[in-house]
This record gives C-alpha cells, sequence and structure tokens, in this order.
C-alpha cells in the first residue's frame, strides 16, 4: 500500500512539475544587455590672438550708449580644428562697452568694447577675454580726425605759367560726428587670452568650412 502511495506522488509530481532538461516555466528576471556608448573626449585650445569674424547684435552709438551696457556677437562661421568642428555660427560672445568718449571739435566719437563670456550652442557658458581688431589698431570704433573748417587762399608763381591761387584748409576743425555700429555689423573679435574646449570627438564630421588657420593666420 504503501509503495502505491509513493508511486502516485512521483506521478502528481511529473506531471505538474517543469522538466529540468526542458525550458523553464518561470525564468529568473535578468537584467537588459544595455550597450553604452563611450564618447572619446578631446582639449581644444584656442591660443590668445585668434581672430574671428562675428556679426554685431547689439545697436551702438556714442549719441545713446553708456559705459557698462551689454553687447552680444555671434560667430559668422563655423571653427575646426584638425579636422573637428569646435565653434558653430551659434556660438554667441557677450561683453559691454568699456568705454565710451564723445565727439569733439576735431574728432569723431569714441567706442571701445570688451567680451568676457562666450555661450556654446548647448547654452554652456565660459569665461573669455576678447576685443576688436580694429583699422586704427586701437581696438576702438571711430575716432577719425575731422577737416578745419576754413579755407585761406595762397598765392603762387609757377615759372612759365604765372601766378595762381590755392585753397588751403585752415583754421578750427569740424565738429565730429557721433560714431555707430548697426545690428549686423561685421566685427572682427581676437582673444586676448587662450580659450579651452573639452569637446566629444566627431567620428562623422565632414570637411572643414573654417580652419583654425584661416582665424588666425599666425597660427602653427
Amino acid at each position: 500500500m504503501l509503495k502505491r502511495f509513493l508511486f502516485l506522488i512521483l506521478v502528481f509530481a511529473s506531471l505538474n512539475l517543469p522538466s529540468l532538461a526542458g525550458e523553464d516555466k518561470f525564468p529568473t528576471a535578468k537584467p537588459a544587455n544595455v550597450e553604452r556608448r563611450h564618447e572619446e573626449l578631446k582639449h581644444y585650445t584656442l591660443q590668445a590672438g585668434t581672430v574671428f569674424l562675428a556679426t554685431n547684435q547689439t545697436p551702438l552709438s556714442t549719441k545713446y550708449n553708456q559705459v557698462g551696457d551689454a553687447v552680444e556677437v555671434r560667430l559668422m562661421k563655423d571653427v575646426w580644428i584638425d579636422n573637428q568642428l569646435v565653434l558653430t555660427t551659434q556660438t554667441k560672445f557677450f561683453g559691454s562697452v568699456a568705454a565710451l568718449e564723445q565727439p569733439l571739435h576735431g574728432r569723431d566719437g569714441i567706442i571701445s568694447l570688451k567680451f568676457h563670456e562666450a555661450e556654446l550652442p548647448n547654452g554652456e557658458r565660459m569665461p573669455i577675454l576678447a576685443k576688436l581688431v580694429t583699422p586704427n589698431k586701437k581696438g576702438t570704433l571711430g575716432g577719425e580726425v575731422t577737416e578745419p573748417t576754413q579755407y585761406k587762399l595762397v598765392r603762387y608763381e609757377v615759372w612759365g605759367l604765372g601766378m595762381y591761387n590755392r585753397a588751403w584748409k585752415t583754421g578750427e576743425l569740424a565738429m565730429g560726428k557721433n560714431t555707430e555700429a548697426k545690428a549686423g555689423e561685421i566685427f572682427r573679435v581676437a582673444l586676448e587670452t587662450p580659450l579651452e574646449l573639452v569637446l566629444p570627438i566627431d567620428e562623422e564630421a565632414t570637411a572643414p568650412q573654417y580652419t583654425i588657420q584661416e582665424c588666425n593666420p599666425k597660427h602653427p
């Protein structure tokens, strides 16, 4: 009787328990096999003296601006180093009016700008130190000398031709004009200190549009 009872128990167990050789009906939960992409980072340095072409976003004038007023410019072209895109046209430089002189008799008004912060397309901000590059080599806008307001006739004698009068400008210099810079005007902005960037390497980068050599021809 006991043997028959044990036999029935074994039969019942074989019908209800999963086979050891078969598939587990209640598999243990396993963590998903998530592949994580490792982005390699690289350091880039834009040396002091590097010059960027940028468009002015803030109308300026010696007529209404004051020292400390905010100024914004945006890069005109993407900047590449070693076939890697480091700065795009969405990059912004923020600064302020550093000095301002009203027009005088003999000289137009003067505006001086300083840039102290850069904003990358991802919203990251970093400190910079940059200034304008201008034809007068002073980094200022305006300051042109005005012309005299009067004329003086000077009598000359040329051998074989006789006498003639020539007008020379003389007297007090004219009143200078207000210096202005409209929104959209092109500025050349130069770094005064190196700018350090840490960016992921882009393996799918295309051919450079604007290289660091074009920004700064003296860059090795």
